[in-house]
């Protein structure tokens, strides 16, 4: 059986992405210079579609790739399907330079000369670190809703002690809470997605003058 090899080995290959040095920040610029497309279906959606054609090159041949996928309306978040534990719906994962750059590279996997260049690409992630939370007592007195985590229910709840501004509501709705008026609470599904989404929930409302 014969055995099919790469025509050159790593230190040979000079990589480009759509005529762009294959580094670190230029891959994950080349995802955040394209822009997110409503659904040509649906304009009352808040999410979006990014479409972005990619160009891999070695120096010697040229690899055309596209890579496509939904994301939420300002581009922070990633929709990825489901499991069979949450019933296969969507769970919305955070937009991070390290999962935009895996997002672009994975295009090229394969065998071969691809092999070798997702390789060369692989080595360039950088290591993110935790997060921490940034969020003071102050800044949590300050908010003008209760957060409870019903886990009978499934919800991330909040509670507000009157109807929310045009400006919160806005702010609510983005980030995947809907208004419940049998629970009289802003809530959604109970999971790491909807902490993320408290925090840039929080986050907003705090800086809202």
């Amino acid at each position: 059986m014969l055995q099919l090899t790469p025509e050159e080995t790593k230190k040979d290959i000079e990589i480009t992405i759509n005529g762009k040095e294959a580094t670190f920040e230029n891959i994950v610029a080349i995802f955040n210079e394209s822009l997110p497309q409503k659904s040509r279906f649906s304009e009352d959606e808040e999410h979006c579609y990014l479409n972005i054609p990619l160009c891999f090159s070695n120096g010697k041949r040229k690899y055309n790739e596209y890579l496509s996928n939904e994301i939420n309306a300002d581009c922070s978040m990633l929709s990825t399907y489901g499991n069979r534990e949450n019933g296969y719906k969507t769970i919305w994962k955070p937009l991070t330079d390290n999962l935009k750059f895996m997002l672009i590279i994975n295009k090229i996997s394969g065998s071969g000369n691809k092999a070798v260049i997702y390789s060369i690409l692989k080595d360039l992630i950088k290591k993110e670190e935790p997060q921490q939370e940034k969020q003071t007592e102050e800044t949590k007195e300050s908010l003008p809703f209760k957060t409870v985590k019903n886990n009978d229910l499934m919800r991330l709840q909040l509670l507000f002690d009157g109807k929310p501004s045009e400006e919160i509501r806005t702010i609510l709705k983005s980030n995947g809470f809907r208004w419940s008026p049998s629970q009289k609470a802003w809530q959604r599904l109970l999971n790491d997605n909807a902490l993320y989404s408290l925090k840039r929930v929080s986050e907003a409302i705090a800086n809202i003058a």
